[in-house]
C-alpha cells in the first residue's frame, strides 16, 4: 500500500520506488530526492511529501530498521 501511496501523491514510476533509499527522504524539510540514476528522464528531482504521505512513512519507519544504503521498499 506505501508503494501505490509513493506513486499516487509523487507521481513516481515502480522503478523510481524501487530505486529508493532511507537517505533520499529529508522528512524536516519535507522533500524526497529522487537521483538522476534512478530517473526515467535522468534529472535529479527534489519532490515535496504531502503530510498525509509523510506521516504514512514515518508509521512505517517507527517499527522498522533499515540500512541506509538498501532499497528503501
Amino acid at each position: 500500500a506505501l508503494a501505490y501511496s509513493l506513486a499516487g501523491y509523487l507521481g513516481l514510476r515502480r522503478s523510481e520506488i524501487g530505486g529508493l533509499v532511507l537517505t533520499d527522504f529529508d522528512f524536516e524539510a519535507g522533500y524526497v530526492t529522487v537521483s538522476a540514476a534512478i530517473s526515467k528522464n535522468r534529472r535529479q528531482a527534489s519532490l515535496p511529501l504531502h503530510p498525509t504521505l509523510k506521516q504514512s512513512l514515518l508509521d512505517y519507519l517507527r517499527n522498522r530498521t533499515f540500512d541506509a544504503a538498501k532499497p528503501f521498499l
